[in-house]
Order: C-alpha cells, then sequence, then structure tokens
C-alpha cells in the first residue's frame, strides 16, 4: 500500500512540476532598446517575453495645476543595470516585470 502512496505522491509532484506555474525571478536589465533582461548565464529574456507595466515606462499624463492643464512626462522607464523582479507566468513563456529593486 505504501508503494501505491508514493507512486501517486509522485505522479502528482511532477505533474506539478510540468506545469511551470508563476515563480518569481530577478534579472539585471541588460538592454533597454530592445528591451532584454538576463535572470542568469543561462537565460536571457527578449522584448517579446516581457511584459512591462506602465509605471515603468516613460510615459505622458496632464495635471490641472490652478485651473490649467499641464502636460508632465513621468520618466520611469527601466534602465540598464537595473535589478528586476518578475513573475514568470503559467507556462514559462511570458515574464511580468513587478519593479526595480534597491
Amino acid at each position: 500500500m505504501a508503494d501505491i502512496i508514493d507512486a501517486v505522491k509522485k505522479a502528482i509532484i511532477n505533474t506539478i512540476e510540468s506545469m511551470k506555474l508563476a515563480d518569481v525571478m530577478y534579472g539585471i536589465v541588460d538592454n533597454t532598446a530592445p528591451l532584454i533582461i538576463n535572470i542568469d548565464q543561462k537565460l536571457s529574456l527578449k522584448q517579446s517575453q516581457i511584459i512591462v507595466p506602465k509605471h515603468l515606462t516613460e510615459y505622458q499624463i496632464v495635471v490641472n495645476i490652478n485651473g490649467i492643464d499641464q502636460s508632465c512626462i513621468i520618466k520611469n522607464a527601466l534602465k540598464k543595470n537595473d535589478n528586476v523582479a518578475l513573475i514568470r507566468a503559467q507556462g514559462g513563456q511570458k515574464f511580468v516585470v513587478l519593479g526595480v529593486l534597491e
């Protein structure tokens, strides 16, 4: 009976590991145009694999100061050598940048 339980446990573990569920990873921005993030010596993420939220880009907003609309550019884009935290999406093909680490 113990052999059957061990076999079921191994099958469950193998199934979960093969799903490549979401996982937190860390990397360093190697290039910004096109965006490349190095996870380690074996894994470099290309721009097509990376999802960058708006707050980690350069974008324009309009603010109203004393009744006058003013355009402001928010310069928060990723820079070379930024240490970043990422989440590997289920399946392992896409990575979402969570933020820049200190």
